[in-house]
Parts: structure tokens; C-alpha cells; sequence
């Protein structure tokens, strides 16, 4: 079972007698316990019906005496052992695997499966376990609406963009910044990338949108005017590049709606500009950041250079540029080569 399916369950009130939980994604093993405790526990009789343990430092009859002990003031108790791969003398737990009882949730949590241990082979085949892997780019493009939705916040694709841009898929950090948010914006409209450009950094110097602008509209001048700044200011080379990348994944849409083969998958706000007028233009578009993207990671060239030379290829796109290759060895061919 994956977390989305455990989250689904719990709301339904479908709680099971004994977890698994292993995986590295630590955060949302955090977020399902939480979602486990205001499930089971009637508030007030926290403190009564909670226990929280560790395999590193806890004897099997400590987990066991809480598990077979009725709730107080509650319909179920809830117990979670962290580092359960830690547990010494684990199979004595393996009895309460065969016949756990109904009115108590128990959690076991493992940085890592040990299935040399009998305790985890029973686990496998007796509790409900659940795989908390890393979530890859658009599951945390996901998770980030579902939790600005939950604290109230309505953010545009650009605001979604900049955002996983600035933080990666660190959930810790991305919830930390999406709760500040909701602390200082007021109103319901939907909060731009400019707004968060100014609630991340505090500054409100020229927006990476402009410069996204005027890349898309071929204004090299302004285009290379704007990059010195931004890099100045602190602006990370990839940052920006993951940016024109998300441009062109939401276009690339636009242009296809429905299709998940397109070469660059999620909207630019500005689908007629001139970069963006065929598919062929994406493709060559995407290929270029593609190949800055590489020479960003393993150049002794500058950032600046690497992405002043892109927004060159970039505007050269719509004069007959023949061919983008980007393999190893390989040369572009451009006109007049």
C-alpha cells in the first residue's frame, strides 16, 4: 500500500489493527501518524491512549502491555514504536501479530526491512504495510496543492513552479514556507510567483517572470539584462533553468492537451509567444535547456555564460536553426555551418 491509499483508508474510518510503515520519506510517515492519532484518539485522552516507544531502547512486553490494555475515555488506543528494526528480541512480538486486538492501533516503524529477522517476515504477511517512498517531481507538485489548499492557499502554476524551484522536494521546508504563507497573505486571491519572490527573499527586485518574458518574446537584450541581475541578487543558475523548463512543460500541454508524451510535460501564461509557436520549436527549446542543464552540472564555464549562450540558441530557434543535438562528442548545427 502506498501513502495516498493509507490516507484514503484512515478518512473512511477503515484504521487497521497493525502497520508497517517503512520508507524514506520521513515527513509523510509523520503526517500519516498524525492523521492516525486525530482518527482514533477523542481529543482530551491524548495522554491516556498514546504511546509512543523506541525499538532501540524498549522490551516486547512494553509494547505488548499497552496494545492489550482497554482505552480510556476513547474507543482505541495507539501505539507506535519507532526504529522497530532495532527491537531486540523481536519474535516474541510475533504471538500478537496472530490475534492483535481490535481496540488498539499498533504502528511499527523501520528506517529499513530487515527480512532476515522472522518478525518483519511476519509483519509482511500479517499487518498492513506501507511504503513511503521519495516523491519524484509532480507527486510533490501535487502534495504542495493539496497542502496549500488545506492551509487555504490558492497558488498559480508560476507560484507552484518558483516554489518547488526554490525548495526542492524537501516537504519539511516546502510545509514550513507554505504555513508562513498562510500566516501573512490575506484575502482569498490567488498568490502569484511575484507575491512569493517577495515572502521568500524579502525582496522585491525584478521577478524571474520578467526575465521568463522576455526570453519567450526574444527581447535578448532585456533578457540578458535581467539574468545579471537575478544572478546577482542570488538567484540559483538551475533554479532559473527549472523555470524555462516548466514553461515549456506547460505549453508543450497547451499545445496538446490530453497528451502525457509530449517532450516536455506542465502552461506558460504566454502560449502564442514566438518561442513557443510549434511544436517543433518546443522540442528544439526543451533540447537546448536540456543540454544548459548538463553544462550547469559539469562545466568549468560560468552560469552566467552557459545561460547567456542558451538565451542566444534560444531566440536563434525561429531562423532555420537545422538540428539540436545534445549526446556526448556531438555539434549543433546552426545556419550557415
Amino acid at each position: 500500500m502506498r501513502y495516498r491509499e493509507l490516507i484514503i483508508q484512515i478518512e473512511r474510518g477503515q484504521v487497521q489493527p497493525v502497520y508497517l510503515f517503512h520508507g524514506e520519506e520521513g515527513f509523510l510517515i509523520e503526517e500519516a501518524i498524525a492523521r492516525l492519532k486525530k482518527a482514533i484518539l477523542i481529543p482530551g485522552s491524548e495522554d491516556l491512549n498514546y504511546h509512543l516507544l523506541s525499538g532501540s531502547s524498549t522490551r516486547i512486553a512494553d509494547i505488548i502491555h499497552p496494545c492489550q490494555t482497554l482505552p480510556l475515555l476513547s474507543t482505541r488506543r495507539l501505539v507506535v514504536v519507532r526504529e522497530a528494526e532495532a527491537l531486540s528480541g523481536s519474535e516474541g512480538l510475533i504471538p500478537y501479530l496472530d490475534n492483535p486486538s481490535n481496540m488498539t492501533c499498533l504502528v511499527l516503524v523501520a528506517g529499513k526491512l530487515d527480512l532476515r529477522k522472522r518478525l518483519f517476515l511476519a509483519l509482511k504477511s500479517r499487518a498492513t504495510e506501507v511504503l513511503f517512498s521519495a516523491l519524484n517531481d509532480s507527486q510533490t507538485t501535487l502534495w504542495m496543492k493539496e497542502m496549500a489548499r488545506t492551509l487555504g492557499i490558492a497558488l498559480s502554476p508560476e507560484a507552484l513552479d518558483y516554489l518547488k524551484e526554490r525548495l526542492g522536494n524537501d516537504l519539511y521546508q516546502i510545509r514550513n514556507e507554505l504555513e508562513k504563507i498562510s500566516l501573512t497573505m490575506t484575502g482569498t486571491r490567488t498568490i502569484e510567483a511575484g507575491d512569493l519572490q517577495v515572502l521568500l527573499t524579502g525582496e522585491r527586485g525584478h521577478s524571474v517572470f520578467e526575465w521568463l518574458d522576455s526570453v519567450r518574446s526574444r527581447d535578448q537584450e532585456k533578457a540578458f539584462r535581467l539574468l545579471r541581475l537575478l544572478l546577482d541578487s542570488g538567484e540559483h543558475p538551475l533554479s532559473l533553468l527549472g523555470l524555462l523548463l516548466s514553461s515549456l512543460r506547460r505549453a508543450a500541454r497547451s499545445a496538446h492537451p490530453g497528451r502525457q508524451d509530449s517532450p516536455a510535460g506542465p502552461l506558460s501564461r504566454h502560449t502564442g509567444s514566438s518561442l513557443e509557436s510549434s511544436e517543433q520549436d518546443l522540442i528544439k527549446s526543451f533540447a537546448l535547456c536540456l543540454e544548459a542543464d548538463s553544462r550547469l552540472k559539469g562545466s568549468r564555464l560560468s552560469p552566467q555564460l552557459i545561460l547567456e549562450g542558451l538565451i542566444l540558441d534560444l531566440c536563434r530557434i525561429g531562423e532555420n536553426l537545422q538540428e539540436v543535438n545534445i549526446g556526448p562528442g556531438q555539434r549543433r548545427i546552426r545556419p550557415g555551418d
